[in-house]
């Protein structure tokens, strides 16, 4: 089965560069001034015509993810919008490691998995043909097809770039949504170690919400190595609090923390 799934996958990666490479080779033909000649010479060989095709599009497909990798999903895992995020480590890297992992791992359903696959997919297809459009506008001869029409080719290039990144940004939102839910610690876990923090730190007043946001970076991370948390340390609860674990309700902490709700709830 792991092999029929690993063809069906390489499968819908050639056909995706197949697809790319068709788009970019056709844009470059109608930004010709004489293009009957690649076309002739494309039917007369018509294997090394599919092959240069492909390797068009394995080329600017690799260039397009190279290009996005480095800089949209970076600026994604630093303003705190992508998955990745979730991860308290200081190096890209590791948090990107990390969402791997998860990504490919059993906790994320076989239907979600592909969905998010072929949403994907399509939102990286239609910004190569945004790119390759507004390039295909930059860069035509003077009485080809596309210098007809430079305004409807640049604007419609244009349209597929917005389209194309209002996608990404939605996908970056539901995976991270996923992986929010999926990592977080039980309720009540989560108002007892709230309650070790805020009592570690004198009882300060006010900073309710605070206090429950660390306790579940805290149990998140907890657990994990420190090599894959990005050096987060798992701490004991504080000595001399006479509170354990599994005390059901500690004393003289803030309301909404000892009524086990999240803070703002009440």
């Amino acid at each position: 089965m792991d092999k029929l799934l690993g063809f069906f996958s390489g499968l819908e990666q050639a056909i995706r560069h197949l697809l790319s490479g068709a788009v970019v080779v056709a844009l470059w033909l109608l930004s010709r001034y004489e293009p009957l000649g690649v076309v002739s010479w494309a039917e007369r060989n018509q294997l090394m015509a599919a092959v240069a095709v492909i390797i068009v599009g394995m080329t600017a497909y690799t260039a397009y993810r190279i290009i996005f990798w480095n800089i949209a999903d970076r600026l994604a895992w630093q303003f705190g919008s992508s998955a990745p995020a979730l991860h308290p480590a200081d190096r890209y890297s590791i948090a990107y490691a990390w969402f791997l992992r998860w990504r490919q791992s059993d906790k994320l359903a076989e239907p979600v998995s592909r969905y998010l696959w072929y949403r994907w997919a399509s939102a990286h297809f239609t910004l190569v043909l945004g790119v390759a459009l507004v390039l295909a506008a930059c860069f035509k001869d003077e009485g080809s097809f596309v210098a007809s029409y430079p305004c409807r080719t640049a604007l419609l290039g244009l349209l597929a770039v917005i389209f194309g990144v209002w996608q990404c940004v939605f996908l970056f939102g539901v995976e991270w949504a996923l992986q929010q839910a999926e990592e977080k610690p039980p309720h009540k876990d989560v108002a007892i170690e709230a309650y070790y923090l805020w009592e570690s730190e004198g009882r300060p007043e006010g900073r309710s919400m605070e206090y429950w946001s660390r306790a579940e970076e805290r149990l998140r991370w907890r657990g994990r190595p420190d090599a894959v948390r990005g050096g987060v340390q798992a701490q004991s609860p504080p000595s001399g609090t006479g509170q354990g674990a599994g005390t059901a309700e500690p004393l003289s902490w803030p309301t909404d923390l000892r009524k086990n709700e999240p803070p703002g709830t009440t």
